[in-house]
């Protein structure tokens, strides 16, 4: 593996380039729109020997496998972080026949509440994202889903989740990636983004001034062990509706329009408070959804053997990457911040995106709505990649 600092010339097709990664994360992500893209930093080129080779996309549940116990050999190529999961993930507690009953008996990895069973199937960690395979089935038949971009079912779980290396409870709303099988039964994976599990990170989110904050114990956190056991509470499942109701603001689009900012903050407060129904999630509007817990407890395995980690640097201003890490499914950058915490704090607008080029000088994204630091590595060539950042303030 090489890796080098050389200065590349940021081009107008590179500008280009961000402009598509920005619409991405705004359609995505809700993220703010860029105001300046300038930078006084080239790129610097990790190198990683080696080309990843992307199979053929296996379609869906074609053969004759049970469901349960083989979720990521059957959808692992058409997930948002694509791949050949198969010979990764470690099976949860499976049956023999991986047949799913509407009386199904509650198991370790098996959840029935109010007619919806959760059964947990298979988990993959790489140090960086946790991938869990799950089958829901409803004793009767799901509403019609609304479908994404990506052509997926919309349906997301309200998780509360506990981790061996980190005590704080955390609640996500995780959305899954995958399909139904039939109209009874939705076959996917949720996935968790373990940079935003570990103590130090989760104090940063909630507004600690620095690390150094935490206690010896915690900030020891900071590191995912080689393994470790996680409290998986699903408290709600929510999909979608695909034929939503369409709420009757009591003007025309034009009318809306004109409004500014602050006439159209005081309409939307007389809306909800004739019918707050609509100011709520999930609504049932515009979505349907079942009501949990299904609690479980696991062990985890890391599997870290096809990682690659590059140290890379910064420039003379202190900006740069602390490292980038490849998996066999994403690249993750760490960009570095020169800013204290205090300064992040006073000012949170001002941030550095990172971009990532592969070897073909294409854009890699990040799979679904990620985690915007990390992209997804399936039909890329990474022998080669280019990582810029660029200052939005």
């Amino acid at each position: 593996m090489q890796v080098s600092k050389d200065q590349i010339p940021v081009s107008d097709r590179l500008d280009d380039v961000v402009k598509r990664k920005l619409e991405i994360l705004t359609r995505e992500q809700k993220m703010r729109r860029l105001r300046r893209a300038t930078i006084g930093m080239g790129a610097a080129a990790a190198c990683f020997m080696g080309v990843l080779a992307v199979g053929v996309a296996n379609p869906a549940w074609a053969s004759q496998l049970p469901i349960i116990g083989h979720i990521f050999e059957q959808m692992g190529e058409n997930l948002n972080y694509p791949g050949d999961y198969g010979q990764k993930g470690s099976p949860l507690g499976a049956t023999g026949s991986g047949e799913m009953d509407t009386e199904a008996e509650t198991t370790a990895y098996t959840k029935t509440v109010d007619g919806m069973t959760v059964t947990l199937s298979e988990v993959y960690s790489n140090g960086q994202a946790l991938n869990i395979a799950l089958v829901l089935q409803s004793q009767e038949p799901f509403p019609d889903t609304k479908m994404g971009q990506d052509g997926k079912p919309l349906i997301r779980c309200l998780t509360n989740e506990t981790y061996s290396f980190n005590s704080e409870t955390q609640t996500d709303y995780v959305t899954l990636d995958g399909e139904f099988t039939d109209e009874y039964t939705f076959a996917g994976v949720m996935r968790f983004d373990l940079n935003t599990k570990v103590a130090e990170n989760t104090a940063l989110a909630e507004g600690q001034e620095s690390a150094d904050t935490l206690g010896e114990e915690e900030t020891d956190g900071a590191q995912i062990p080689e393994n470790f056991t996680m409290t998986l509470n699903i408290d709600q499942i929510i999909g979608s509706l695909a034929n939503p109701e369409v709420r009757d603001m009591g003007v025309t689009q034009e009318e809306l329009e004109a409004m500014s900012d602050e006439e159209w903050r005081r309409y939307r407060a007389k809306l909800d408070e004739e019918d707050p129904s609509w100011n709520q999630f999930p609504n049932v509007h515009e979505y349907y959804w079942f009501d949990g817990p299904w609690e479980f407890e696991l062990e985890v395995p890391q599997n870290t053997e096809d990682c690659v980690t590059v140290e890379v640097g910064t420039n003379e201003e202190g900006i740069g990457f602390e490292k980038i890490v490849k998996t066999p499914y994403e690249i993750t950058m760490y960009p570095v911040d020169p800013r204290s915490q205090e300064e992040i704090a006073e000012d949170n607008s001002y941030y550095y995106l990172p971009v990532m080029l592969d070897a073909d000088g294409m854009l890699m994204d990040s799979g679904g709505g990620g985690f915007m630091n990390t992209v997804a590595v399936g039909g890329h060539d990474v022998s080669q990649v280019e990582v810029y950042l660029f200052e939005d303030a």
